[in-house]
């Protein structure tokens, strides 16, 4: 009985995979374009110029003085950013005795906290409409642009994930 469920499963697994990718297991065009806009991070979207602007993930706190630049939206949505000024970041510790002792041991310090000139953001989360809500027409810096080409490169070998094909959709 095990085999024949496991059959069924294992023919259903393929059958979804051949509606979700199509034939030969390629992206449909349509996503192939949408997955290559995505990817390109030109920043031809527009920038917003902040002061103190204060965007809050979870326990993380981040304040901006300075100017972001966007990409343009893609299927409706902005999905990156780079941002060029000044910035201050704090992330509360758990109240766990484990984690607050782990953060003292590894920082030493009782909080998470840092300062940063440069920051580049890929979301798809409502980001956009709290960094980008004076957005306006510009044209990006260059060092900003050059951050934006170089982060798929630097995420990879900063996480440590060598194998570039792993994070590309085959055509």
């Amino acid at each position: 009985m095990k085999a024949k469920t496991y059959f069924l499963v294992a023919i259903s697994l393929v059958f979804l995979a051949s509606q979700a990718f199509g034939s030969g297991g390629s992206l449909s065009q349509e996503n192939r374009t949408l997955y290559d806009q995505i990817n390109a991070f030109k920043l031809d979207g527009g920038s917003a110029t902040v002061e103190n602007l204060v965007l809050k993930r979870d326990r993380v706190e981040m304040t901006f003085t300075g100017t972001f630049w966007f990409t343009p939206a893609v299927d409706g949505k902005v999905t990156g950013a780079v941002f060029i000024g000044s910035g201050d970041l704090r992330a509360a510790v758990p109240a766990s005795d484990f984690e607050k002792a782990q953060v003292r041991r590894l920082i030493g310090s009782d909080e998470v906290a840092s300062d940063f000139k440069r920051a580049v953001f890929r979301f798809t989360d409502d980001t956009f409409g709290i960094i980008g809500a004076n957005a306006a027409e510009g044209v990006a810096s260059a060092e900003a642009q050059k951050l934006a080409d170089e982060f798929s490169v630097n995420f990879l070998r900063d996480t440590g994930q060598t194998r570039r094909r792993a994070w590309r959709f085959r055509s």
